[in-house]
């Protein structure tokens, strides 16, 4: 059931419309992933100083 629905699916990838919104759909998929990786990455830059101290390894800047 589950791969007649996908083998369908396929099927219509030459509709424009479907096309459409499967292309924009990986797009904001893509756009999210990026963003959200990158306000990660700000917050914890945010967090912490410029340099971190850990046991047995020193600062790390």
């Amino acid at each position: 059931m589950i791969l007649t629905a996908f083998f369908a699916a396929l099927g219509q990838i030459s509709d424009p419309r479907f096309r459409r919104v499967l292309l924009l759909g990986i797009a904001l998929t893509i756009a999210l992933l990026v963003a959200a990786t990158s306000g990660f990455v700000w917050f914890i830059g945010w967090l912490t100083a410029d340099g971190v101290s850990l046991p047995w390894i020193g600062t790390i800047t």
